[in-house]
């Protein structure tokens, strides 16, 4: 069961240099764990500031009491959200992400408060997120992820295996 509910921040996200390191210093400082990893994660159809967008990066997903915890390896150098970012302010925080019951609508209302989608795209069972362009008011992007049942039953396996943790095995194969 998720605590925080739609449209509060449910996850906060870390550009990282390597995946196993960066997973062994969030549990050992925070407890966070474990962490699921979906080695090279596809996305349907990406866009980035208007252009299909080929991206290869690994994330791993953990929980820290009700917060997910999301880090993220790129791969390559080719230019992207998480490159560009990365170049310009090195390695760590680089979004906040807010589950969202009404996409269209909660895209609409962020880019009428000045706050544009600046990469979009799909992944697991029809789900779509966006970035948005928080930078000048919260310090990073923000990202809306649809609040499917796919993503539900997703964050739900993810939160009970960190209720359930025994602290070994940081970080794993997501369905291990």
């Amino acid at each position: 069961m998720l605590t925080q509910p739609p449209g509060s921040v449910y996850q906060v996200a870390y550009l990282v240099e390597d995946l196993q390191t960066a997973a062994e210093q969030w549990a050992s400082l925070t407890g966070a764990g474990p962490f699921m990893a979906f080695p090279h994660f596809q996305f349907n159809e990406p866009m980035y500031k208007g252009e299909p967008a080929a991206v290869d990066i690994s994330i791993a997903l953990g929980f820290s009491a009700g917060l997910c915890v999301e880090l993220i390896l790129q791969h390559d150098e080719r230019p992207s959200i998480y490159n560009d970012w990365r170049m310009q302010k090195g390695y760590g925080l680089h979004h906040m992400a807010v589950l969202s019951e009404d996409y269209p609508g909660d895209i609409e209302r962020w880019a009428a408060k000045g706050a544009p989608a600046v990469f979009t795209a799909g992944f697991g069972e029809n789900t779509r997120l966006a970035y948005l362009d928080t930078r000048n008011t919260l310090g990073c992007y923000l990202e809306v992820v649809e609040f499917t049942d796919f993503v539900r039953g997703a964050l739900t396996g993810l939160r009970d295996a960190h209720e359930g943790w025994d602290g070994k095995d940081v970080l794993r194969a997501f369905g291990s």
